[in-house]
């Protein structure tokens, strides 16, 4: 998908709005190579980690964590809070050694590294949210996915997560966000609802309210699934609207309808075949058949 999202930028996207363009290291087909092979999100500057399809930079950031996730997995029960401080250690670290060595925050010149540049997309900023989400499992494993709650129970527990995360984004930190530090908001800005989520992921792994049920009919299912490509493809629609059709403001009962059909397509056409090759389930399974 990341492949088929950066040809179809190519293919449909004028060549001055594609990507960032600079002299040296920073030339597009250079910076091209590093973002295809998913490292870009470990340079700190904002031509290699926004480069082409801008939103790759979340996959880029997932491999890290994905080479990770062995060790991060091993005897999680007994170490996942040893594990999670310590990737919350490593964010405090780094946004501290950035201030210490009085890294500017931002700059108009992308190619020049920033704080921002080297924490926005950064593995080692990011881990803490992954790792998270690893407690996130052992406390629902260890502790609630045994409850026995009444439908209506669960479901107020789910509404009260949604309305938790809700109340904290759209009002609790915009109040709260200017009073920090340019230095902290580094981190809250992005990544601040961190610890708003774990009870909706929680909650919701049960599937036991009505919510839940809800969001297992298959229209949803298949919304679900067909999300990646949603996420990669709407910028690269986003541009060819403005800079190809110079059509900027694009109703949303336009846009939204394209982009859902051009996901559901890539899902359909891209996404599933190529895990069908990777799982190698080209063939169809044979019928098992009992023995006497």
């Amino acid at each position: 998908m990341h492949a088929f999202a950066t040809l179809l930028l190519f293919l449909t996207v004028p060549a001055i709005s594609m990507t960032y363009d600079g002299p040296g290291v920073f030339d597009k087909w250079i910076v091209l190579g590093v973002n295809l092979s998913l490292l870009h999100s470990v340079v700190p500057t904002l031509s290699y980690l926004l480069s082409w399809n801008a939103v790759s930079w979340s996959i880029s950031t997932e491999l890290f964590f994905y080479a990770a996730f062995p060790l991060l997995l091993l005897n999680l029960g007994q170490t996942w809070l040893r594990k999670t401080l310590g990737a919350a250690a490593l964010t405090v670290l780094l946004i501290a050694g950035l201030a210490i060595a009085n890294v500017p925050l931002s700059s108009p010149d992308v190619n020049k590294i920033t704080a921002v540049g080297a924490t926005y997309g950064s593995p080692l900023t990011r881990l803490f949210e992954f790792t998270l989400g690893m407690a996130s499992w052992a406390a629902w494993h260890r502790y609630v996915r045994h409850w026995r709650l009444g439908v209506r129970v669960w479901t107020l527990l789910e509404l009260a997560s949604i309305a938790l995360a809700a109340l904290w984004i759209f009002t609790a930190y915009p109040q709260i966000a200017g009073a920090l530090s340019p230095w902290v908001r580094l981190y809250t800005d992005p990544a601040g609802s961190f610890w708003v989520f774990p009870f909706a992921v929680i909650v919701f792994a049960c599937g036991r309210g009505a919510l839940s049920r809800v969001l297992s009919l298959p229209a949803f299912m298949f919304l679900g699934e067909i999300s990646f490509s949603i996420y990669m493809l709407h910028q690269v629609l986003v541009k060819v609207f403005s800079a190809t059709l110079s059509w900027p403001d694009v109703p949303e009962v336009v846009f939204f309808p394209a982009v859902l059909l051009l996901a559901a397509a890539s899902y359909l056409l891209i996404e599933k075949p190529g895990q069908r090759l990777l799982l190698g389930k080209w063939r169809f399974a044979r019928p098992v058949t009992a023995r006497a």
